[in-house]
């Protein structure tokens, strides 16, 4: 256990299993940690590995450089990853947030009701679920892919996302200079608003919408929108 003030430094090669790290406790791994409970503290993965991870009460984990496996991120708990960091396998809880940016990956990754998940600058965030309640956000240059779309996902100017289903009840939101590529299957709403006029969209793919009645909230809607639409095969 690391207390308020207490550091632990894991080098190459070396282990740790079992930990919690305390509000003001720092542990800083470039070998591998597993089965830990961030509470308060801080874990910083540096060309290291961990999995088995927990992150509470305003509990911070950044990796970079490193590798992380199942990760749950509970409120208050924040997951970063940056510099060719990794991360698979991520619950994000209701008031948790993850943030991957600068280079950084993440891989499944589900954002539970009031869970938060953002992929920034030059990020990359892949087989997404955000499910009713939860949100996720793809900033300038930032890209995600294979997207299953229950909650809202919100795509800004110079963000891309790439194969979509928006479920019943489920929100696109493209804003102007977004992209969206691959194959879009819409039976939610997808929103598209370029009211800040910032140059249009470039939509890439199929966009198919549902037409069979069943799911009356279904739409595809512009505003203040110039859309070019390139379908594949065209």
């Amino acid at each position: 256990t690391v207390n308020n003030g207490g550091s632990v430094w894991i080098d190459s090669g070396g282990g740790a299993n079992n930990a919690t790290v305390n509000s003001g406790g720092t542990m800083t791994v470039y070998g591998f940690a597993s089965d830990t409970d961030i509470v308060g503290g801080t874990q910083t993965i540096i060309s290291g590995s961990a999995e088995s991870v927990n992150i509470l009460s305003s509990g911070r984990q950044y990796v970079s450089f490193g590798q992380v496996r199942y990760t749950t991120i509970y409120s208050g708990g924040r997951q970063i990853i940056s510099s060719d960091g990794f991360a698979d396998d991520i619950l994000i809880k209701a008031a948790g947030r993850l943030l991957v940016t600068d280079f950084g990956k993440a891989k499944n990754v589900i954002v539970s009701s009031n869970g938060q998940a953002y992929v920034l600058t030059l990020a990359e965030m892949q087989a997404i679920t955000v499910q009713t309640g939860g949100g996720l956000w793809v900033g300038m240059a930032g890209f995600a892919e294979n997207i299953n779309i229950q909650g809202a996902v919100h795509v800004a100017t110079g963000g891309e996302g790439k194969n979509a289903t928006i479920a019943p009840g489920g929100h696109l939101y493209l804003y102007g200079g977004a992209i969206l590529d691959g194959v879009i299957n819409v039976r939610g709403t997808m929103m598209i608003d370029d009211s800040d006029q910032n140059g249009g969209f470039q939509l890439r793919g199929d966009i198919a919408q549902d037409t069979r009645g069943a799911h009356p909230g279904t739409a595809v809607s512009a505003m203040n929108a110039t859309i070019n639409l390139i379908v594949d095969g065209a």
